[in-house]
């Protein structure tokens, strides 16, 4: 779920926050369809690969995020300001 909170933001960053809620949706849904499907369902979300994959994912999206505001900064539209 931090992977796909954390892909919203950066998409968000990027776009609209609709476009980054829909890209976290999204990246959830895929998770969640492919433990659906998995012959193995619980190590799927649960098991050391998975959970090594969910970190790497988390941590490429954070570098992703952190380069973006160092590059352009944070900043936040102010009242009566288009986002």
């Amino acid at each position: 779920m931090t992977a796909a909170a954390l892909l919203a933001v950066v998409v968000a960053s990027r776009w609209t926050p609709a476009v980054g809620a829909a890209a976290g949706m999204a990246g959830w849904l895929l998770v969640l369809a492919g433990w659906r499907v998995s012959d193995q369902p619980a190590a799927w979300l649960t098991g050391p690969g998975a959970q090594t994959a969910y970190a790497a994912v988390t941590a490429g999206l954070l570098v992703l995020l952190v380069r973006r505001i160092a590059r352009e900064g944070w900043v936040l539209p102010g009242p009566g300001e288009p986002a």
